[in-house]
């Protein structure tokens, strides 16, 4: 190493932390840092080191050429549940592509290294995980992974929810419930002790039993998409009945997280409940779960193969004009036969539906 970069280790903790957990680190340039998963690993992990964030992030398109279907997209959502330090499986980046992601926050008070270590214990329990998913093996080996066990809350919990100024009440499963900041919807976390002590802080979204079955392959995908636009925030998947899977968002803390960091978690679901809630009460619905996997994704809901071209095509202009289901587009047309030409389009009832409106200073209204 470099005198240069050894000068940046000593003066950014974030920094140093990384290099004690990696063993050894390359400097990229504009705060960015690599380092391999592990002594035989081929995937190289990059962090990026803002002043209150250390993001990782790693792809794992090398290690796996192969198509991921929605089966093992669940599959992957369900290992979230178990994995160390925050991480997460994410698909972003070109279609089918899944990545490992982890947000660690390095606000003041804060001390950054035992969660960046758990965060690159996480790495490696997920590519380890990734690899052997069919088998279903853990990351050493020796048993299936399954979603780490939750225990119930304690009154450390309670009196860092009251700290943080959420109003709580008890779970029947031995945990707390707190309501979530969600404009005109109900969303309740609920707290719990989890993985090596850690703290659960968990949200359910969807309940199997009660989805179409084209509509849950759907959310799985979904729901991986948005864990690569949430900080801290994680998709996973429980078992917490006999037959029966659950999918919500989830955020572990550390053992010495604090009451501020606690409230930071009710915020972060809050956010994510907000900007994601609608659009998986619109998944439900059968006809958008099927139209989802065959157009959105290019997966049949029977073959898993592509579509046709005209789909592919609604598929982009769904992706571009439909990002969020209660958004309105506004699509323009231009051509010699009939001139400059517009309609406004938008969501009801789970599909699209022209809409009417006016354009002012103008003679033409649309229908």
């Amino acid at each position: 190493m470099s005198t240069s970069s050894e000068n940046l280790l000593s003066a950014n903790p974030p920094v140093a932390a990384l290099e004690e957990a990696a063993g050894e680190i390359r400097h990229l340039g504009l705060c960015r840092w690599s380092f391999p998963a592990g002594p035989e690993e081929t995937v190289n992990i990059t962090a990026k080191v803002d002043p209150d964030w250390v993001f990782v992030d790693a792809p794992l398109t090398a290690c796996e050429g192969t198509g991921l279907q929605p089966k093992r997209l669940w599959n992957l959502l369900h290992a979230n549940a178990g994995l160390s330090g925050g991480a997460k499986f994410a698909v972003g980046g070109a279609p089918r592509s899944v990545r490992v992601r982890a947000e660690v926050p390095v606000h003041e008070g804060i001390d950054p290294a035992p969660r960046i270590r758990n965060a690159c214990r996480g790495f490696q329990e997920a590519l380890l995980c990734f690899r052997h998913e069919k088998s279903g093996r853990s990351a050493d080996g020796s048993e299936p992974l399954r979603p780490a066990e939750l225990g119930p809350s304690d009154g450390r919990l309670q009196g860092l929810c009251t700290e943080a100024g959420w109003v709580f009440s008890g779970c029947p499963d031995g945990g707390i419930a707190v309501r979530l900041e969600v404009p005109e919807a109900y969303y309740q976390a609920s707290v719990r002790s989890g993985k090596r002590g850690s703290i659960s802080v968990w949200v359910e979204l969807a309940s199997e039993g009660a989805w179409p079955r084209d509509s849950w392959k759907a959310l799985g995908v979904f729901l991986l998409q948005a864990c690569g636009h949430l900080k801290t925030v994680r998709a996973a998947a429980r078992n917490p009945d006999p037959g029966g899977t659950t999918a919500g968002f989830e955020v572990v803390l550390e053992p010495s997280a604090g009451s501020e960091e606690l409230g930071r978690a009710f915020r972060a679901l809050s956010v994510a409940c907000t900007l994601v809630g609608q659009e998986v009460r619109v998944l439900g619905e059968e006809t958008v779960g099927k139209e989802y996997l065959a157009m959105v994704r290019g997966w049949s809901s029977r073959s898993g193969q592509s579509n046709t071209n005209q789909a592919q095509k609604d598929c982009g202009l769904h992706r571009a004009a439909f990002c969020r289901a209660y958004n309105l587009a506004l699509v323009l047309g231009d051509t010699p036969c009939t001139g400059l030409n517009y309609g406004l389009f938008g969501w009801r009832c789970g599909g699209i539906h022209r809409r009417g409106f006016r354009v002012l200073h103008a003679r033409r209204t649309g229908v």
